[in-house]
């Protein structure tokens, strides 16, 4: 539900093997079942704030795909920026 919250389409939550990094492909995110409950509610809230936000568009990926040391760069802060703004929206919806 956090998934499909988050990102404002459905989307579930699947296993990976142990050790591998967490991973969408729009309808599915894929987690590693051996880490963490925290790291596994960030790996879901980081993947479905990226689809949410367009972040994974197939136009962007292929621009970023060309330019490796800039999307290496530019992947964690913008994921964190669009993680940040999508819970103020969602707190901001809550009802008081």
């Amino acid at each position: 539900m956090l998934a499909s919250a988050l990102s404002g389409r459905v989307l579930t939550v699947a296993e990976v093997e142990a050790g591998e990094p967490a991973w969408t492909d729009g309808k599915t995110v894929f987690i590693d079942p051996s880490s963490g409950v925290s790291r596994q509610l960030a790996a879901v809230a980081v993947q479905a704030c990226l689809l949410s936000a367009g972040s994974l568009e197939p136009d962007l990926v292929r621009r970023l795909n060309r330019r490796r040391a800039l999307a290496a760069r530019s992947s964690l802060k913008w994921a964190l920026y669009t993680m940040t703004l999508m819970c103020r929206q969602l707190v901001r919806r809550q009802p008081a």
